[in-house]
């Protein structure tokens, strides 16, 4: 019988506390920049697992004349890339998390599977029938997010996917998310319904004077499971640098 990974144990048991340190597109496409991001929370043991955004086809996400295709197309790593960046991951003995933003995102993640610990649709795509439909027998847990997401849509994905190793993930609204957009009800309401463990995935501005405190309140409403976005230099404009805080933090 496989060994489970941290991420199975903590969405079983509900006592154990796990943080997951989100990279996001904060690489801006830059490999060592990446390589040196993952190095330090991995020297410093700062998370349990570590998050990836995974695109493989730009033409599924965004159209030919979209005003972002260009920029977008530079944050792009190759797969030999991020193989590199799993199998480093993975020697270091953290969880590897992979948010798919397409369906060949999916097909990378099912031919490397010895290196994908969890795997994640985003909250826009939880209508998505294709993405659903290949990411449904995949062999790891699968986190779905569903910050902003009506009950019908988060009700829709989950009785499509049919399985029990589904982390709803509660949190995003924007960048930087208030708190009082937050909503821990909501989260709290979402976990007595489906029965399912939740996670929260903070967004805070990284220069809230109580941003630690806002985090852990998702850990009091119920949620065993936290993450966070993280930064080599806190407060450098990167993409999503407004709710990184630093692997010190």
């Amino acid at each position: 019988m496989a060994k489970k990974n941290k991420i199975e144990d903590a969405l079983e048991n509900a006592e154990i506390p796990y943080l997951i340190g989100e990279t996001a597109y904060i690489h801006e496409g830059d490999f060592r920049y990446l390589s040196a991001l993952i190095s330090g929370m991995v020297k410093k043991d700062s998370c349990d697992g570590i998050k990836f955004h995974i695109m493989v086809d730009i033409d599924s996400y965004m159209t030919p004349d979209h005003k972002l295709r260009n920029l977008i197309s530079k944050f792009l790593l190759s797969k030999n890339e991020w193989i590199t960046i799993l199998k480093n991951v993975k020697s270091d003995n953290f969880d590897a998390i992979i948010l798919v933003d397409d369906v060949k995102a999916i097909d990378f993640v099912k031919n490397n599977i010895d290196l994908v610990d969890a795997v994640e649709l985003h909250a826009c795509a939880l209508n998505n029938i294709e993405m659903l439909e290949n990411i449904k027998g995949i062999k790891v847990p699968i986190i779905l997010g569903i910050g902003g997401s009506e009950i019908d849509d988060i009700e829709f994905s989950v009785k499509y996917l049919s399985r029990n190793d589904i982390l709803l993930m509660h949190g995003f609204q924007n960048y930087p998310t208030k708190y009082e957009f937050i909503n821990f009800r909501k989260m709290i309401k979402i976990k007595n319904r489906f029965n399912l463990p939740v996670g929260y995935a903070d967004h805070t501005n990284w220069d809230n004077e109580f941003n630690e405190m806002i985090t852990l309140a998702g850990f009091m409403a119920g949620a065993n499971i936290l993450e966070k976005h993280v930064a080599l230099d806190l407060g450098e404009k990167r993409v999503d640098f407004e709710s990184a805080i630093s692997i010190d933090m």
